[in-house]
């Protein structure tokens, strides 16, 4: 069990608020803030500071949290390895919107099957909640699209899928050749913190460009609606090669690849500092393997 000034400094760096903080430790602010000036006295540097009339996390501040966030899961990590044997292994997912909607999902009645044994909490979400759930070890595994800091998690590489060029079977689509020409469609994407998202503003950051340069933009947060939009010829949108395979077996929707290779990464991620037990492993291992078959089929 942690200190309780470590927990109060772990909630004032989830909430960034004293206020907030207070609340969730049934304490009174000023003792949060004795807390944390304790720390800070202990320590013998400043925990956090404010700009623009927010408050953030100092440099020594940051060092601190990922030192006790750490400290705080090996405890957790112990108290699992102290439970009973005859406990259910519950596995703790999470996914990214694309994958968690369509090949995550698809595979898990057949896990289920062959493991009548284990209990699964799945969590589909934007790679940035994911990754702070994993960070208060909330999960084992995140299976996770797009970019991640590869330094602070381990990760095995699922597959590399091409993105290509979406829109409706009646669209206009005229040449497109360059960036240039695909700016003057509308465009359709997905929200912000999403991993499609960010390897094309990546793409367009390195040609110049930004979302905002294209005729419109629209913003959808789920896969399914994006493909309902250029199946009314609402505009372009571009996602992983196999999003819209159905939609184009049906004929409302059409692809192109692009004239500059993009390529969507998908990865099974942990965390580094907090390797989940043993026993969970195989099970990951087993749906891994089966999200790769779905995304190449």
């Amino acid at each position: 069990m942690l200190d309780l000034k470590i927990q109060t400094f772990l909630t004032v760096c989830e909430t960034m608020n004293y206020s907030r903080a207070s609340e969730i430790l049934h304490l009174s602010q000023p003792a949060v803030t004795k807390h944390i000036q304790a720390l800070e006295a202990f320590y013998q540097t400043q925990l956090f500071e404010y700009r623009n009339r927010a408050l953030i996390l100092t440099k020594d501040g940051e060092l601190l949290r990922r030192v006790m966030t750490t400290m705080q899961q090996d405890i957790l990590k112990v108290q699992n390895e102290f439970a009973s044997p005859a406990t259910r292994p519950r596995l703790r997912l999470g996914a990214t919107l694309s994958i968690g909607n369509f090949a995550l999902t698809e595979q898990l009645p057949t896990l289920l099957e062959e493991h009548p044994e284990l209990d699964i909490s799945l969590t589909v979400a934007d790679t940035r909640v994911l990754l702070g759930a994993l960070d208060r070890n909330e999960l084992h595994f995140v299976f996770c699209e797009g970019n991640f800091p590869k330094d602070i998690y381990e990760s095995r590489l699922i597959d590399e899928v091409p993105l290509a060029l979406f829109y409706g079977t009646d669209y206009d689509i005229g040449s497109v050749q360059s960036t240039a020409d695909l700016l003057k469609h509308t465009l359709i994407i997905r929200e912000k913190g999403s991993g499609t998202r960010e390897i094309l503003e990546t793409f367009l950051k390195s040609e110049g460009y930004t979302i905002e340069d294209f005729r419109n933009y629209h913003e959808i947060n789920n896969s399914e609606g994006i493909i309902e939009l250029i199946s009314g010829n609402v505009g372009v949108s571009i996602l992983y090669e196999t999003i819209g395979k159905d939609a184009i077996s049906r004929g409302t929707v059409k692809k192109r690849s692009l004239n500059r290779s993009l390529v969507h990464e998908f990865n099974l991620v942990w965390n580094k500092s907090n390797l989940p037990m043993k026993n969970l492993f195989p099970y990951a291992d087993a749906l891994t393997d089966a999200v790769k078959k779905a995304l190449r089929s």
